[in-house]
């Protein structure tokens, strides 16, 4: 599946026009959670199906996109955690989105990681970005240095890819969902984009964490020199 964007630049010579419409709302699905299961909700043939996943069998991550100061036009600070089902099924469950001075950084990020336990936190790694990430290697956490290796379009291409497969689904009724789909919906034309780039980074994140065990997506990271206590 090369998505509906390449579809049409590929075959129909028609890339996509400026108005934007990469993500498209009719590709959305929705879960609900409580403390031991994750309902993932769907509709085939106007009827909705329900899969009913244990926690226990998923696995947490963390994509954090940094801005470095608190100035009202500069960019939002984003950190999105996410689950992984043995299905490979991205489950967005949380989306913190404000303005931080740099020196906020490290404590925001420790947070995180107290509060989810993600088995990774990717961050991506530019200019002031790249000395946080050794910094927070240093604390013992499992980091991952995600470099954009192309511009943002471009990059957002393998998440349609799964999003139109039916892989990706939000968190039902999170107070953050709205200003999430709308930034998705007005991609890449939207006012900021922030939240777009942590969502483009889970396809650089879970290439090949899903469809194995915990144990084996433990044998994959120790691969890439990643070792984590919460796999």
């Amino acid at each position: 599946n090369i998505g509906s964007y390449r579809f049409a630049g590929l075959y129909q010579q028609s890339p996509l026009p400026a108005k934007g419409n990469i993500f498209k709302r009719m590709y959305f699905r929705y879960f609900i959670e409580n403390d031991e299961f994750f309902i993932l909700k769907a509709f085939n043939n106007d009827k909705e199906t329900k899969r009913v996943i244990p926690k226990s069998d998923c696995i947490n991550f963390a994509v954090c996109d940094l801005a470095v100061t608190k100035k009202e036009t500069s960019d939002y600070t984003v950190i999105l955690i996410y689950s992984v089902t043995p299905k490979n099924d991205i489950l967005i469950r949380d989306i913190i989105r404000d303005r931080y001075e740099g020196a906020n950084h490290k404590e925001l990020i420790l947070s995180v990681h107290e509060k989810w336990k993600p088995s990774i936190i990717g961050i991506e790694s530019v200019q002031y970005q790249t000395a946080l990430t050794q910094i927070m290697q240093n604390t013992g956490l499992a980091i991952k240095a995600l470099k954009p290796d192309k511009e943002k379009v471009m990059r957002s291409l393998p998440m349609q890819v799964r999003l139109e497969g039916g892989k990706v689904y939000f968190l039902d009724k999170a107070h953050w969902l709205d200003d999430f789909e709308k930034e998705l919906i007005m991609f890449p034309n939207a006012r900021h984009d922030d939240q777009v780039d942590a969502f483009s980074y889970i396809a650089y994140m879970t290439n090949e964490i899903g469809n194995v065990t915990p144990k084996g997506a433990k044998l994959i990271l120790k691969k890439e020199g990643i070792t984590s206590n919460y796999i």
